[in-house]
């Protein structure tokens, strides 16, 4: 047991179910901090995330419907698609050094954290 959860804190808490996905409300804040941090200011903090919501809502749907249908997504199709967008970040960035700055992170670990997102963004489409 942790410190917060001894003092009766909430860590996390779940915002939706799809299917046997949940969506957690750290989820939405970190995907609202990086659509701020990338310059995104239209509409109130409220609507962003409900927008988001939605979206990831949406996106766990289409993934549960695609493991209905059987769809498969290889790891090679995952790994192309992570390798393409790494390197347009890198790009966009500068380099993979100013990256890892930015995100906090090293490069295998920025890899493994968005490895099952673009997964299910493969699997949405």
């Amino acid at each position: 047991m942790t410190l917060a959860q001894e003092e009766g804190q909430v860590i996390d808490q779940v915002v939706a179910v799809v299917g046997k996905s949940i969506i957690l409300e750290s989820d939405i804040q970190n995907q609202y901090l990086n659509y701020r941090m990338q310059g995104g200011i239209a509409g109130s903090a409220t609507d962003i995330r409900c927008s988001i919501l939605e979206e990831v809502m949406y996106q766990k749907l289409m993934v549960t419907q695609a493991e209905v249908d059987s769809v498969v997504v290889t790891d090679v199709q995952v790994d192309g698609d992570l390798e393409r967008r790494i390197s347009s970040f890198i790009q966009q960035f500068g380099s993979q050094e100013k990256m890892e700055q930015y995100y906090g992170k090293t490069l295998p670990e920025i890899k493994k954290e968005l490895h099952d997102i673009v997964k299910e963004q493969l699997l949405a489409q």
